[in-house]
């Protein structure tokens, strides 16, 4: 592959995810299977957390004018109701990109300006009261904080930072572990697994009972590489996979992990316009693709339940002569996914599986605006 390509493809690699990221009243959509909730509060809703059978923690942000405001809340299902979370301004110019939850305590993870430098911002939520955990990512600025996942009694934070070398700016990917209040650098012993400085980004953490999946892009090719419960060290030479594209979104799959994002073929990448390609895999022992019918867009979600997997998709539409970026939830076995349901102007970020429902999180183009959604699908 050419260095033309590499550069396009890396800089398509990160403008795609951080288009997927970037009192309330209710307004609700109701068909046979599902609801759509618009939560206006919002303008994209990006991450969600389930703290019970009946509640979820929702962030994402809301667009003023041309800054931003990270927000977050609990929307509770039964009711049709919402609570707001007063974060006293901690992401003022920024926005919210993964929630974390240990049973007591929220991490919210992101971005926000401070002057003219972006800057990984991170904030623990716990009993009403504010933490101020920016402190410990403050080596990975220029940067943006991702990802988030409580293990091993361990606050997770990973994403990237830009540093200037041999003549040009590069993307290193940061992998933090907060405990008490000491933070380890775990990017260090990515560096020393890899022989060299771990360019690329992580876009996901997510745990089972006795690993972690982090996964993102290494160079311009996708990575996965998974922490034990007995230790953090980082051996990613155990799984990376190397095909050009980003891992966005895992879960546990029984003894397996199922992981998703997008890649780019040498026709994707030829083309007039380069586009990404849905990909997904299973991650064990080894790495399967598993074919799906779409070839244009990105897997945005992975939800798993038992033997049920839902995949959320970002695709392009056609609409009145202009295409619009819209999204396709499949649902079922592994082996028989199929479609149920579609948007052309709703773009899922996440699902997740609750008390007998798919629930997804997003926004709703409308116009030149956008407002947060909740999709819930009886299942």
């Amino acid at each position: 592959m050419n260095s033309k390509n590499m550069k396009i493809i890396s800089i398509v690699l990160v403008v795609f995810f951080i288009i997927l990221l970037v009192s309330a009243i209710y307004s609700t959509y109701f068909s046979e299977n599902y609801s759509i909730i618009y939560l206006p509060k919002f303008s994209k809703i990006v991450s969600f957390i389930p703290i019970s059978s009946n509640s979820i923690l929702i962030a994402g942000n809301k667009i003023l004018g041309n800054t931003t405001e990270g927000l977050a809340g609990i929307y509770y299902i039964n009711n049709n109701s919402f609570i707001n979370l007063n974060l006293n301004g901690s992401f003022d110019n920024g926005s919210i990109y993964s929630v974390a939850y240990n049973g007591s305590s929220y991490l919210f993870v992101g971005a926000k300006y401070i002057g003219t430098e972006l800057v990984p911002t991170a904030f623990l939520y716990s009993n009403g009261n504010i933490y101020n955990y920016s402190k410990y990512l403050s080596s990975f600025a220029p940067g943006q904080a991702f990802a988030a996942d409580w293990f091993n009694r361990t606050w997770l934070v990973g994403g990237d930072f830009v540093i200037y070398q041999s003549g040009g700016l590069h993307s290193i990917m940061f992998l933090v572990g907060i405990k008490g209040n000491e933070a380890i650098d775990y990017t260090k012993n990515i560096s020393m697994e890899l022989g060299e400085l771990p360019e690329g980004e992580i876009f996901t953490i997510n745990n089972s009972s006795n690993e972690v999946l982090i996964g993102g892009s290494f160079s311009i090719y996708t990575s996965v590489f998974l922490l034990s419960n007995e230790n953090l060290n980082v051996d990613p030479s155990t799984i990376l996979y190397k095909t050009p594209g980003s891992i966005l979104t895992a879960s546990p799959y029984g003894k397996l992990w199922l992981a998703g994002g997008m890649e780019f073929t040498p026709q994707s990448v030829e083309a007039p316009q380069p586009y990404p390609v849905p990909y997904l895999i299973t991650v064990g022992n080894n790495i399967s693709q598993i074919n799906i019918p779409y070839k244009i867009g990105v897997i945005t979600s992975i939800a798993t339940e038992s033997d049920k997997i839902a995949v959320a998709i970002r695709v392009p539409f056609s609409q009145y002569q202009n295409i619009t970026g819209g999204s396709v939830i499949l649902y079922g076995k592994l082996s028989s996914l199929s479609k149920v349901y579609q948007s052309e102007d709703i773009s899922i970020n996440q699902l997740s599986f609750i008390h007998g429902y798919l629930l997804g999180v997003g926004y709703k183009i409308a116009g030149n605006n956008s407002v947060g959604v909740l999709l819930l699908y009886k299942v």
